[in-house]
């Protein structure tokens, strides 16, 4: 079968394999959401195996060497295990050519992986909400159903047009052999599409679901009493959704996540967001309350002493 070509494409640096055989994983993260990609990595070693080999690449936007050296230190010695960092703003930027904030970047990064990844066929791409229970390269060696591109959710039978881009097996070749970067900035700009929704748009027909296990996702708990069940079962759990165990750590199966989270480099400054994240749950009245009468003020004492006898 004919190899798609990088003819008339933009130049750009080259993402070579590490290995020439093993599993592909690709992250995308902005530097705000380093600490919580850093879990998922840290879960996802913990589950791999010394026969198989792993070439984990991050596109990222501006990272700091301080935050590359500390998600590095994740593979610690083992050989067959490879992180890199690469930035691929420059590409981009030619292709919108657009002013935009770095963090704008991400969403781009996203929609152009098959080209971006150019060297490699297949890659399996993992949103930093996720936690890794299982071996990925189970998931990486998994076939494409005929006239299939991408194994994705939603899953668990559900027949919508939703598209879960946070656990996505992709044959990279396969999409660069159908479609070219303009298809993808085209509808990302001119449909005012996010990168899910162009995916959505042009893979419809390419989109394989895929299965429960690998998509398990908090909000898919439907009877709390068989949640171990759901954690048994799981090899992957995605935290799909605005709740987030980092910003909600009473949700349903965060204990998976903070396990994990113990472990990092990033402990500490994720329970400081959190805690500067720390929703107020006090009335209307009560906070213009507190504003004028502030605690441990005199006038809040003699309110107190007020309406004490009617309490």
């Amino acid at each position: 079968m004919k190899k798609a070509t990088l003819k008339g494409m933009i130049a750009m640096e080259k993402i070579k394999k590490s290995f020439q055989e093993g599993t592909v994983i690709v992250y995308v993260t902005s530097v705000g959401y380093l600490p919580i990609m850093n879990v998922s990595i840290q879960s996802l070693i913990s589950q791999c195996k010394a026969e198989n080999h792993y070439d984990i690449v991050i596109l990222d936007t501006n990272a700091d060497q301080f935050d590359k050296k500390n998600v590095k230190m994740l593979a610690g010695e083992k050989k067959n295990i490879s992180i890199r960092f690469f930035e691929p703003i420059a590409w981009v930027k030619k292709l919108i050519s657009l002013e935009i904030t770095l963090e704008a970047y991400t969403p781009y990064f996203r929609a152009l992986l098959p080209w971006i990844m150019y060297e490699y066929d297949k890659i399996l791409y993992l949103g930093a909400d996720t936690i890794i229970k299982h071996d990925v390269a189970e998931l990486y060696n998994k076939a494409f159903p005929e006239q299939k591109l991408v194994l994705s959710g939603p899953g668990h039978g559900d027949t919508s047009n939703e598209f879960d881009f946070d656990v996505m097996l992709m044959d990279a070749e396969g999409v660069r052999r159908q479609f070219q970067p303009k298809d993808i900035i085209n509808v990302m700009l001119n449909e005012g599409m996010n990168e899910c929704q162009t995916y959505a748009h042009l893979l419809q027909q390419y989109i394989h679901p895929l299965s429960a296990e690998w998509d398990t996702q908090p909000k898919r708990v439907i009877d709390i009493n068989k949640m171990d069940e759901f954690r048994i079962k799981a090899k992957l759990i995605h935290y799909k959704g605005e709740q987030k165990p980092w910003t909600d750590p009473l949700m349903i199966l965060m204990e998976d996540w903070w396990i994990v989270a113990r472990c990092t480099a990033y402990y500490e400054e994720i329970v400081r967001r959190m805690c500067l994240y720390a929703p107020d749950n006090r009335s209307g009245i009560r906070v213009v309350m507190d504003e004028i009468f502030p605690k441990g003020s005199k006038r809040r004492a003699i309110v107190k002493s007020i309406i004490k006898p009617f309490v």
